[in-house]
């Protein structure tokens, strides 16, 4: 006779098709296959055995390495089942049943009564809205046949977007492998400029042309340090051409310490005139630091846009606060941060603030760059007159294209 533990698989699946499923704990095998029954030595401890009891009355043990996973019958479901034949196969039985289900946390029986219910009586509002059902055009539908004739479709994770949603999203993500495989490349490059790999290294960054590497380039430059790395980034940025790169490099071109990086962007800028780059120059020319004033208007003088006219006019003369040391008046020396921020500075106690007007020579020269000739110094009066005079003129002559 061959001893219990030696149950072999066939009549393992005899036994799990003769259980009911509802009543049954489920016992996971290590070779993929399963046991239903009820577990006939709940207490034993240590477990060495699972002695399961079949539907058909039969007893089936298992040694405990036998079982990878054991998913016992709750006692809710138990007392579903001592229940459930009370309930008669009517409407009002089944409905009953489901609220008795769904109080016990029983989903899957509650759905499988909701369902009864409007076999039996289709238009049953309450069990149609308990199972997502909402009425649409005089027709019954469920959440996801909505979606469907709104032309929503499901991704691979099962979330409902329209196709297009889809797309977008599939592109996001291809975009995102690709970034983070910039910033590896870039970081492995950088390492290799500080070996014998370094002509290597240079070259591939010089053929980066890739808009998924702005990211990486950009966060490459807030770290470097190394003028000569700083442009191999600046420069592959521009090669680039994405929005975001010109942004980028927009910001450096005035905030940058090392005045060769800010002439680059500057120069990469020019030739690819951007209204954006514009738009952050004319900002800059109000800003409390002359230096960036400055700064803002050789862009503009670069860019030579007639939007800007106006702003430099507005910036020929700015006024900005100095501390002053009644000791040493008159005598100003400036620093400037990083970022192109500056401070005024005296040595001795007693300072005070006062803020003082500074006509601006970049400013100046931005002007008359771009004003065909005209020249009237600081002479801000003079300057709105002539562009008010520009302006009348450009008005007659598209009144005069118009007639």
């Amino acid at each position: 006779m061959k001893p219990a533990f030696a149950t072999p698989l066939v009549a393992l699946v005899a036994v799990f098709l003769s259980c009911d499923r509802a009543r049954a704990d489920v016992f996971v095998l290590n070779n993929g296959g399963r046991v239903e029954g009820t577990l006939a030595n709940p207490d034993e401890k240590p477990r060495d055995k699972y002695v399961i009891k079949t539907s058909t009355g039969g007893e089936i043990t298992l040694r405990r390495d036998q079982v990878k996973e054991f998913h016992p019958t709750r006692p809710e479901e138990q007392e579903y089942e001592q229940i459930r034949p009370k309930y008669p196969d009517t409407v009002d039985g089944h409905f009953e049943l489901a609220e008795w289900c769904r109080e016990h946390k029983l989903l899957a029986q509650r759905k499988r009564h909701l369902e009864r219910v409007i076999e039996l009586e289709p238009d049953h509002a309450k069990a149609r809205a308990m199972l997502g059902f909402s009425k649409v055009a005089g027709e019954w539908k469920t959440q996801d046949q909505v979606r469907r004739d709104r032309g929503y479709v499901q991704d691979k994770n099962g979330r409902w977007y329209l196709p297009q949603q889809i797309e977008e999203n599939e592109r996001q993500k291809k975009q995102k492998q690709a970034e983070s495989e910039w910033y590896a490349k870039i970081k492995r490059w950088r390492e290799w400029l500080n070996d014998q790999r370094s002509a290597d290294a240079e070259a591939l960054i010089q053929k980066i042309d890739d808009p998924n590497a702005v990211a990486a380039l950009k966060h490459g430059l807030q770290r470097e340090a190394v003028p000569e790395v700083r442009k191999l980034y600046v420069e592959a940025l521009a090669r680039t051409g994405a929005p975001d790169a010109w942004r980028v490099l927009t910001k450096l071109s005035l905030e940058d310490p090392v005045d060769e990086i800010r002439m680059t962007c500057l120069d990469y800028l020019e030739k690819q005139p951007n209204t954006g780059a514009v738009d952050v120059y004319i900002k800059g020319l109000k800003h409390k630091n002359n230096a960036m004033v400055n700064r803002a208007a050789l862009g503009l003088a670069r860019m030579k846009d007639p939007r800007a006219l106006r702003p430099l006019i507005d910036a020929l003369v700015t006024t900005h606060t100095f501390i002053i040391d009644p000791g040493t008046a008159g005598n100003i020396s400036s620093t400037f941060n990083s970022a192109g921020g500056g401070t005024f500075s005296f040595g001795g106690g007693g300072q005070k603030s006062e803020d003082r007007p500074v006509q601006n020579a970049t400013v100046r020269d931005a002007l008359v760059s771009m004003a065909g000739g005209a020249n009237f110094d600081y002479d801000v009066r003079a300057w709105k007159n002539w562009f008010a005079a520009r302006k009348k003129a450009e008005m007659k002559n598209v009144d005069v294209r118009r007639d």
